[in-house]
């Protein structure tokens, strides 16, 4: 029945919105408002008129799928979460994932099929694709045609790390201190170095401070007596990589003796006028 036109009485013309409304009620949850209102009006005007607007994802509308995700670029080898809610999957169905790019591996997921909103782990390809980008989809499960795709960059890992050492001296005299300094290569954090050092004994000296900058020097004092082996290695470790990290060797020494002179022979008689021949051997000296 047509209702009257509230302005002027008359019955009104036409097809009565609500009418079609209640006609296609079963479908309102998964058609959009723009996709009813070409349906409605293809009634009259021909359905072929509403091919395009069905066939196209709106999420404004209800429709469509969202991907969501912080990372905007993920460094070789390494991973990042990304998520997907579709509009009106009722079954909640979820995505299914995948990656393209101009390798034949462009990463991988974990899980490849998510339901709404939950995450996926994505873990990027071991080399830079040509182009430098990785393309990710997210698509519907139970939407038929309804998906969605990121573009990410993919960067290459930094140098690694390495480390050196330098002013180490060959070798110390129990107590005594020398200095040493680490220089490390590609530590964009600057983090330094700490230091450790090791030797056959329980006791293999210290360091001050323990831990130091690239180019800094730390100053390294010797045990209190020589170590079994008569030397210490010490060792800098990257604090940022501490699989990366350089050492040496120091021989431990003890201290030099007081000068010793011994006189041959001890003791003598002799007689008036007659010559007696005596030793002097000299100890701890560094002269002859």
């Amino acid at each position: 029945m047509m209702r009257p036109d509230r302005k002027t009485g008359a019955p009104a013309r036409g097809i009565q919105l609500p009418v079609i409304w209640r006609h296609f009620h079963p479908l309102a949850g998964k058609l959009s408002t723009a996709v009813l209102v070409c349906l409605i009006a293809g009634i009259v005007t021909g359905i072929a008129s509403c091919v395009g607007a069905v066939g196209t994802p709106n999420p404004s509308t209800g429709l469509g799928v969202t991907i969501s995700s912080a990372a905007r670029s993920v460094q070789v080898g390494e991973t990042s979460t990304f998520s997907a809610v579709v509009g009106n999957d009722p079954n909640n169905q979820g995505v299914t994932w995948s990656a393209t790019c101009n390798l034949s591996s462009c990463g991988s997921f974990s899980p490849s099929t998510t339901a709404n909103g939950v995450a996926t782990t994505y873990t990027a390809p071991t080399s830079v694709p040509a182009g430098g980008t990785v393309s990710i989809s997210a698509v519907s499960l139970g939407v038929s045609g309804q998906s969605a795709t990121v573009t990410i960059t993919i960067t290459a890992a930094p140098p690694p790390i390495s480390v050196s050492l330098s002013g180490q001296p060959a070798s110390l005299q129990v107590s005594v201190s020398g200095n040493i300094t680490a220089t490390v290569s590609n530590d964009s954090q600057n983090k330094g170095v700490s230091w450790t050092v090791t030797c056959g004994s329980a006791s293999c000296g210290s360091f001050s401070p323990a831990t130091t900058a690239s180019g800094v020097a730390t100053s390294y004092t010797a045990p209190s007596s020589v170590p079994t082996g008569n030397t210490v290695t010490v060792k800098a470790t990257s604090v940022a990589d501490n699989s990366k990290s350089a050492s040496a060797t120091i021989t431990i020494t003890s201290p030099s003796g007081s000068v010793v002179v011994t006189v041959k022979p001890h003791r003598s008689s002799v007689t008036f006028s007659q010559p007696q021949l005596f030793t002097a051997t000299v100890q701890n000296s560094g002269n002859t």
